[in-house]
């Protein structure tokens, strides 16, 4: 497969109801802040598939549940999405930290200082080099190195997805290239039984 998704953003006004409502739903409160001042928003891992959930108040005109997946090239993509009757909706952007935003930079340190400490490295500014957040907010620890780069789009019906070309930092985080696990051959099995059953309902 040549697509994974990576993140399922929501917008959502009220962030500390949203909160609790998928604490709720999850069985445990995971959300930390969202390393940007831009806009309001929160973001948990909800799989060990690198997957995470980013609750945002709505920003930039999205006020609608976006998936976002991860593509080997995000040029390549965009014309075969295109070519299916996709359409492009935004310019390709840069999914970078801004530099002139103060807060990004202490949280981001404080951050890696103490994942450092909690996995026994000493090389804590050197961890944490990719966090996940919507809008195409994701970053490296370096606000000057981009992430990688986004884009939006509307599927045939309608419907907005962002795809993303992700930087190697950000790979491990997302169980992304050489951290990705493929789908099992029990699933794609699966598929063709369920191909099969509806082929004979039909018949």
């Amino acid at each position: 497969m040549s697509a994974k998704l990576i993140m399922l953003s929501l917008p959502s006004q009220d962030l500390d109801g949203a909160r609790e409502f998928y604490k709720q739903l999850f069985g445990e409160d995971l959300f930390t802040p969202t390393l940007t001042d831009i806009y309001q928003a929160i973001q948990s891992p909800i799989s060990n598939d690198g997957v995470d959930l980013v609750l945002a108040q709505p920003f930039g005109g999205m006020n609608t549940a976006t998936p976002y997946f991860v593509v080997e090239d995000l040029d390549q993509m965009l014309g075969e999405l295109t070519a299916a009757g996709g359409t492009v909706v935004s310019p390709t952007f840069v999914l970078q930290a801004p530099a002139e935003v103060t807060g990004n930079a202490e949280y981001v340190n404080a951050f890696n200082t103490q994942r450092g400490r909690a996995r026994g490295q000493a090389r804590g500014q050197a961890m944490g080099q990719a966090m996940g957040l919507a809008m195409g907010q994701l970053k490296k620890v370096s606000p000057e190195e981009p992430a990688g780069r986004c884009a939006i789009v509307r599927d045939p019906n309608g419907n907005v997805v962002a795809i993303a070309e992700l930087a190697e930092p950000a790979h491990k985080h997302f169980r992304w290239g050489a951290h990705r696990n493929e789908l099992g051959e029990d699933q794609r099995s699966d598929v063709q039984v369920a191909r099969d059953v509806g082929a004979n309902l039909r018949g």
